[in-house]
């Protein structure tokens, strides 16, 4: 009886397995961009390692969707509006979120860079974290 037991729990995580990989949307991309929200802190850093289990990779314009592309010019869009008319966005980079176990993406970064017509700017920007579904988790001004 006991070894029944056994084989139906193996059967029944392998197919919770399965279900993740048929609906990658299962996976809580929201609680795990809110923790990469908490571990990254003010500054962005690229090379950051969400509990030793997620990493980050830029995703080039050409292999963006056109949803996240929309979902990008949008961020960049309003941040042009909130510079005006001292500054500007001069560039925003695209990162993807993704399970270095299974490179399954779980979500997004877009982190924006400023450029401000004043003598002491050094830098600035926003660091935006999205969903997979390309909802803001939240975002987070930076300068200097």
């Amino acid at each position: 009886m006991p070894i029944l037991i056994l084989c139906f729990l193996l059967n029944f995580f392998a197919a919770a397995q399965d279900q993740l990989e048929l609906f990658p949307n299962l996976v809580d991309s929201e609680k795990i961009m809110s923790e990469l929200v908490d571990e990254m802190g003010e500054y962005f850093d690229e090379s950051i390692t969400l509990n030793q289990n997620y990493a980050l990779a830029v995703v080039p314009v050409k292999e963006q969707s056109s949803e996240l592309y929309a979902a990008v010019e949008k961020l960049v869009k309003k941040r042009n509006e909130q510079l005006e008319p001292q500054g500007t966005v001069y560039e925003a980079t695209v990162y993807k979120v993704y399970n270095m176990q299974n490179n399954r993406v779980v979500g997004y970064v877009v982190v924006i860079l400023d450029s401000i017509d004043h003598p002491l700017w050094d830098g600035s920007g926003e660091t935006s974290y999205l969903t997979l579904d390309l909802v803001v988790v939240d975002s987070v001004e930076w300068s200097g």
